[in-house]
């Protein structure tokens, strides 16, 4: 079970995602445990989840993106070696780490 992770979900960028697009918390808190064991401040990885919440894909595509990402830090990766094209990566999470990586978190 995926440990709880305290974030900012009421006020911060938790708060972006419709409740009709959020994952299930038990997903959100798997990816953000994951995200921060890669090296990933809180709002950098909570950018990255919101990304991946409201990209215009099927959500079942932007979660295994996800789950490609979390199967590379559980390797070892972190999320600069991710960054840089270290490990390969969908597309659609890669961007969205590039991105939230750029402007720390926001």
């Amino acid at each position: 079970m995926a440990k709880p992770v305290k974030s900012s979900e009421e006020t911060g960028a938790l708060a972006k995602v419709p409740l009709k697009k959020q994952w299930p918390r038990i997903l959100r808190d798997k990816f953000l445990n994951s995200c921060e064991a890669g090296k990933g401040s809180l709002a950098t990885c909570e950018c990255v989840l919101v990304k991946q919440e409201l990209a215009p894909v099927e959500q079942g595509l932007a979660v295994a993106e996800v789950l490609v990402f979390e199967g590379a830090v559980r390797r070892g990766v972190s999320l600069e070696q991710a960054i840089h094209h270290a490990v390969p990566l969908p597309g659609g999470v890669r961007l969205s780490l590039e991105q939230c990586v750029k402007t720390g978190g926001k």
